[in-house]
């Protein structure tokens, strides 16, 4: 899933994976954010699920607070773009990204 939102990431990347697949979408700054959030929170979730010792000490309340503040950011940019065009790419991205690649 990271990988099919990497192309998301930046306005630069973007213009290449659009055209590659014959889609015209602007670059959208807010799933810029959406993907950029939920990827970051996916690895919060790995950390949570599975490092059991937490060798790091990352797990704690302020790093439970700052995920609870980029999920609440995440949303805010998904309520924004989720009507865009931008959002259905990205969105089609996700669910046939593996399928594009190869």
């Amino acid at each position: 899933m990271k990988k099919a939102m990497e192309p998301f990431y930046s306005s630069q990347n973007f213009p290449a994976h659009s055209a590659r697949l014959g889609v015209s979408c602007a670059f959208s700054s807010d799933i810029a954010e959406v993907a950029e959030l939920f990827s970051q929170l996916q690895d919060s979730r790995q950390l949570a699920d599975y490092d059991i010792d937490d060798t790091a000490g990352v797990v704690g309340l302020p790093w439970a607070s700052d995920c609870v503040d980029k999920a609440r950011r995440l949303f805010a940019a998904w309520d924004r773009a989720k009507t865009t065009e931008e959002a259905r790419f990205f969105l089609a991205s996700l669910v046939f990204g593996n399928k594009w690649s190869k």
